[in-house]
């Protein structure tokens, strides 16, 4: 696979001409979102040079000239707005998704809705490692929040604005989610930030190669370095590799949540761990207290920089019913939460204690009987 860029922000352009010069092109449709104002993006040179037309829809932008269309894409819409756009049914020759933190439940029900594209591209998360089989929460359109632009939009929490490793999914997540669309990883791109898909309509029904070989293919058996800033304590949905997600009846709301933690890993380029703990009762009515209005008498001391073996050593307090939350264990995620009083960390802090209990229904109680994975499991 060659890398190469034209117009794409690293090396997608050549990786596309690569995959469509071995697998040919039918309609030459094409759909991305999340491409800002459309000059960088994964699609331009497809257009420009390849005789490729499509659509592209962004939150913040809009050029009818090239069918950039302003449109707040959500998992609840998004089939819709393929739909309202005249997306050719069910097949077109590829789409690529990028819109951070709700990136991997918005493409699912791009599938669930019957589009089948056969050539996909998305934004993975390099932080998690190989082997992790996590997405962030589905974030609800109600937890959107305003941000300033020439024709007013809407924009999601994400690592743009907080700067942190809590988007998307993981390359298995990827690869566990679409295989049950009939998808197979075929390239994950040099700086670990892409990865490249194609649906067994045109290379077969068997998968190229385990989550095991590619890492061994694409890393030389080793992980990415991490690439963002901290995402400690934050609630992830894991992606089980025995759920099909192509099932009609699936209740994605049902998806076990867990918060997870991480080794501090550096800033960048330091590998992370990642593991699951314990959220604490008096933790969680802190938090619950903070979004109420009575703020924090102290700062709180959330266990940064401890990692698995260290954050061992911290209290075990045993769980009961406090406002805002059913009875059960929760599972959590360990680091500096409160660390400062931005924007992001309050969003954060707003997810965890509103958002999650009114878009699970309570069902984020039931990853605390789940046990831990792989011992990757704490409580504090």
């Amino acid at each position: 696979m060659k890398e190469r860029k034209v117009f794409s922000q690293y090396g997608e352009d050549g990786i596309l001409e690569t995959i469509f010069g071995c697998i040919g092109t039918t309609d030459k449709y094409f759909v991305e979102f999340g491409v800002e104002d459309g000059s960088e993006c994964t699609t331009r040179n497809l257009r420009e040079a390849h005789g490729f037309t499509g659509l592209m829809m962004d939150g913040s932008n809009s050029k009818p000239e090239i069918n950039l269309q302003q449109e707040m894409m959500f998992s609840h819409n998004i089939a819709a707005l393929f739909k309202k756009h005249k997306v050719p049914h069910p097949g077109f020759d590829h789409l690529t998704v990028d819109i951070d933190q709700n990136t991997f439940w918005v493409a699912l029900e791009v599938l669930r809705a019957g589009y089948r594209p056969r050539s996909l591209a998305a934004e993975m998360n390099r932080n998690l490692g190989w082997s992790d089989s996590y997405a962030t929460i589905d974030m609800p359109e109600e937890m959107a929040f305003f941000r300033e632009c020439p024709h007013g939009c809407f924009r999601l929490p994400h690592k743009a604005e907080i700067g942190d490793c809590y988007f998307g999914a993981s390359t298995k997540a990827w690869v566990v989610m679409l295989r049950s669309f009939g998808y197979h990883l075929v390239y994950s791109d040099a700086i670990g930030v892409n990865a490249f898909f194609v649906h067994e309509s045109v290379v077969g029904s068997e998968p190229l190669f385990s989550i095991a070989e590619a890492k061994q293919f694409f890393t030389q058996g080793s992980e990415y370095p991490a690439l963002h800033g901290h995402c400690m304590r934050r609630p992830w949905v894991f992606i089980d590799e025995q759920t099909n997600f192509a099932d009609p009846a699936l209740d994605v709301n049902g998806l076990p949540v867990v918060f997870l933690s991480h080794t501090p890993g550096g800033e960048r380029f330091n590998r992370r761990v990642f593991y699951e703990v314990k959220m604490s009762a008096s933790l969680q009515e802190q938090l619950r207290r903070g979004l109420d209005g009575g703020g924090f008498e102290k700062r709180l001391e959330m266990g940064q920089g401890k990692g698995p073996s260290q954050a061992a050593a911290l209290r075990s307090v045993s769980y009961t019913s406090t406002a805002g939350f059913g009875g059960g264990n929760v599972s959590g995620g360990g680091g500096a939460l409160m660390q400062g009083w931005s924007v992001g960390v309050l969003v954060v802090v707003a997810f965890v204690c509103g958002g999650l209990a009114q878009r699970f229904g309570g069902r984020l109680l039931r990853a605390g009987s789940m046990g831990g994975r792989g011992g990757k499991y704490i409580t504090v």
